[in-house]
């Protein structure tokens, strides 16, 4: 499956601030600036052979050498604090803290783009963000931006692992937007590039293409297949988001009723959920509003009584 080069700049964030450098980056390019600069003073200092030159190279590797330990010591301290800050923001977007996360990342974002081995996460996350929001078009722009930066494709670069997320992310936002043929494109791609270990985390959009595409049955069968995988390997949410999908996919093929205590199970193991959590799912899709109002949020609501207490005896 070819892979496109990058996506037109029209479907690009207009802000430069969300759109990370390529590989080749100023960030980059100083340090060997640097040393080629140094070594053009040795060269010369040892063919003149003259005093001076002794001299202008001592003082010369000297200035260098210390602006150059200062502007990596200062570089390491603002990455340091902007992983710091993208690890944050990735808790409070696993929390459902979407509004909080969105700040720190659009902010860190601003000051970022000097660092484009980070400003890649912090745009990626965003872009998640964004999709959880229900704001699919921004999403897809953010991603975009992510894609053509190129940090992510090269299989040498420790981002690479993050390729299939990227890619997946990619599906399931062009998914929601309503054209599943690209969404299945990049979810084909994702499959390309995912370990067989890391297959389970491609799972959740599996699911949601498969049922908007209406193949109900076949998403029901490989997801069963695959169940105790994605426990393992998705989020809390995702496995909430997941057996809403998988209850959906149910109803559709529950003519005769012989599903109806799989939907009340998977929709009873889905809660407690907050309706918000279901944005990046029910956007432009009706059906499944309908479905999640009807049967879902109807359901009473989750009570712990005295004699259901979550700890054992001795132990509160």
């Amino acid at each position: 499956m070819d892979e496109p080069v990058h996506f037109p700049s029209d479907e690009l964030p207009r802000e430069k601030h969300f759109r990370p450098r390529g590989r080749i980056a100023p960030s980059r390019v100083l340090p060997m600036l640097y040393a080629f600069t140094a070594l053009l003073f040795i060269w010369s200092g040892i063919t003149y052979m003259a005093l001076e030159w002794y001299v202008a190279l001592f003082v010369g590797v000297g200035v260098m050498g210390f602006e150059t330990y200062a502007w990596m010591h200062l570089r390491a301290r603002k990455i340091t604090a902007l992983v710091a800050q993208n690890d944050r923001a990735s808790l409070l977007l696993n929390q459902n803290k979407i509004s909080e996360a969105m700040d720190l990342l659009n902010n860190s974002s601003m000051h970022a783009r000097e660092f484009p081995e980070i400003h890649v996460m912090l745009v990626y996350n965003l872009s998640v963000g964004m999709l959880r929001r229900g704001e699919v078009d921004r999403a897809i722009s953010l991603a975009a931006a992510v894609y053509n930066s190129g940090w992510m494709q090269v299989k040498t670069s420790v981002y690479y692992p993050h390729y299939p997320s990227l890619l997946t992310h990619l599906a399931r936002c062009l998914a929601a937007k309503g054209d599943l043929d690209k969404a299945e494109f990049w979810q084909g791609l994702a499959h390309e590039h995912a370990p067989p270990e890391r297959r389970a985390q491609l799972v959740l959009s599996d699911v949601y293409i498969g049922v908007r595409r209406g193949r109900f049955a076949a998403v029901v069968r490989d997801a069963t297949e695959c169940w105790l995988d994605a426990e393992g390997t998705l989020s809390g949410l995702q496995l909430k988001q997941l057996r809403v999908l998988c209850a959906f996919a149910l109803e559709q093929i529950n003519a005769d009723g012989q599903h109806r205590e799989n939907i009340r199970e998977l929709l009873s193991g889905s809660r407690p959920l907050q309706r918000e959590c279901l944005d990046s799912l029910l956007v432009n899709w009706p059906e499944l509003q309908q479905f999640v109002e009807k049967r879902l949020f109807t359901l009473p609501p989750l009570e712990f009584g005295p004699s259901q207490t979550l700890l054992p005896a001795g132990r509160e």
